[in-house]
């Protein structure tokens, strides 16, 4: 495994200091368990004496009881399916889970294995619950179940199918209902729990399924206590595997609490197949973030000899030869590079610590460089974003505006067109009137001119 193509260094080889350790004698005090496990549960709890759901303040959580849910377990398991020591629950190592001869290994064993150890909060149950909608289920396609053949003549509804298997399976312990949902379930009864449940007959059936055997699964509960953390841990004994937890219908995980800073490898070994897959809560730190947080001392017990040391949690990260003749070459750990100018002699301690002093450090300028990439506005939007929504809104209230001033100067200039239709004046028949009443000023002028012209005539006469 200790290979370059790995991401290991060319000579390196495996300590085995930390195997195995959790807190304060694991690595970098990492609590670290493989096996099954479940934390402590929490339930949100929010302030909503407020009629307006804005106001609203979050609570602290309320802690529920840690839960480890197993999947169905394999069929037709018999014997002794897992060797006296082999699991060990919340440190109690349980004993063999064992079947009686002619009988397969059900959920309600592993159940009472479980209960039978006695230990201290921990309670065990089982459950096989088969769940169908309304469009799986054909009513034309005959049914058993459990060695019982359902009497579907005249079942048309689930209703009508629900009262047709508790009718016909009672024998067997089956029980059918209709949750909430509308959805049709079918489990064990009282006294049951947990027990295979058999499909056999005619393909297709009434609920769509296949022949075979239908298993249930077990859930493990650990009660609660104040001031301390109650986590529920299915580990391994000397002897136990991961196909021990298999029988039982559990997952095997690595699981690791705390902040490792640094890329984690996994290595699987072993014969057969496995599917792996990962989850992490939190945000995924920088390297050279986590580098500059993280103090460390590099340790010459030689002059070619060193080792590094994490300060916060006195974890010996590496231990390394070193090469005298190479001091610029120097040391590289993670993406960091030290080159020395002087040969290091034994006893010497170099501490990094990131530059804490700020002495020629550029760490204020590279933090202002990253708030363009930072969510640190409204709606966990960055600078650019921000100001692109800022932009646009603009932008929209000005063509709004715009559009609003058109509207209502054609709002106006229909007013004012109303309103000289009642009290206004025309300019064009002003006009017209102004000129016939010219014309008929000159016309009188005319008149009278004629009129005098012939009064002065008429005196001339002799």
């Amino acid at each position: 495994m200790l290979t370059s193509e790995n991401g290991f260094s060319a000579g390196a080889s495996y300590s085995t200091d930390y195997l195995n350790q959790s807190g304060s004698d694991g690595y970098k005090d990492l609590t670290v368990f493989y096996g099954a496990r479940a934390a402590v549960r929490s339930q949100a709890q929010w302030d909503t004496n407020q009629p307006d759901p804005t106001l609203h303040t979050l609570l602290p959580a309320t802690p529920l009881p840690a839960l480890l849910e197993g999947r169905g377990i394999p069929t037709d398991q018999t014997g002794t399916v897992v060797a006296a020591g082999a699991l060990v629950l919340n440190g109690t190592s349980l004993g063999a889970l064992s079947v009686a001869a002619g009988s397969s290994l059900q959920a309600s064993d592993i159940r009472d294995w479980i209960n039978d150890a006695n230990i201290s909060g921990i309670t065990a149950s089982a459950s096989n619950v088969l769940r169908f909608t309304a469009s799986q289920v054909s009513y034309d396609n005959p049914l058993t179940l459990n060695g019982e053949t359902v009497t579907m003549t005249g079942v048309s509804t689930l209703a009508g199918l629900v009262d047709a298997i508790n009718s016909s399976t009672a024998s067997s312990h089956l029980i059918a209902t209709v949750d909430a949902e509308g959805k049709l379930l079918i489990t064990n009864a009282v006294g049951y729990e947990g027990d295979d449940i058999e499909v056999t007959g005619t393909i297709p059936n009434a609920l769509g399924l296949d022949n075979g055997t239908y298993t249930g699964r077990v859930s493990i509960t650990r009660a609660l206590v104040a001031g301390q953390d109650t986590p529920i841990e299915l580990g391994f004994g000397a002897d136990g595997s991961p196909d021990d937890l298999r029988k039982i219908g559990m997952l095997a995980g690595a699981h690791i609490v705390g902040q490792p800073n640094e890329d984690l490898l996994v290595f699987v070994t072993g014969a057969g197949q496995a599917q792996l897959s990962a989850t992490y809560s939190g945000n995924p730190q920088a390297q050279k973030n986590a580098l500059r947080q993280q103090q460390l001392q590099i340790v010459f017990d030689s002059p070619d000899h060193y080792s590094i040391i994490d300060v916060d949690t006195n974890t010996e990260l590496a231990s390394q030869s070193f090469d005298p003749g190479q001091l610029s070459e120097g040391i590289h750990y993670q993406g960091l590079h030290i080159s020395f100018n002087a040969p290091p002699a034994a006893g010497d301690i170099y501490t990094i610590d990131g530059n804490r002093d700020g002495a020629g450090n550029n760490q204020n300028m590279l933090d202002m460089a990253d708030l363009q990439k930072a969510r640190v506005m409204g709606g966990g939007k960055t600078l650019g974003e921000a100001y692109i929504d800022q932009v646009n809104e603009m932008g929209n209230v000005a063509r709004q505006a715009t559009i609003a001033q058109s509207a209502l100067k054609v709002v106006n200039d229909q007013a004012v067109s109303a309103r000289d239709q009642v009290a206004g004046v025309s300019m064009d028949q002003e006009a017209a009137d102004l000129i016939r009443f010219q014309q008929a000023y000159q016309a009188s002028a005319k008149v009278l001119q004629v009129a005098s012209e012939l009064f002065d005539s008429i005196l001339q006469v002799r």
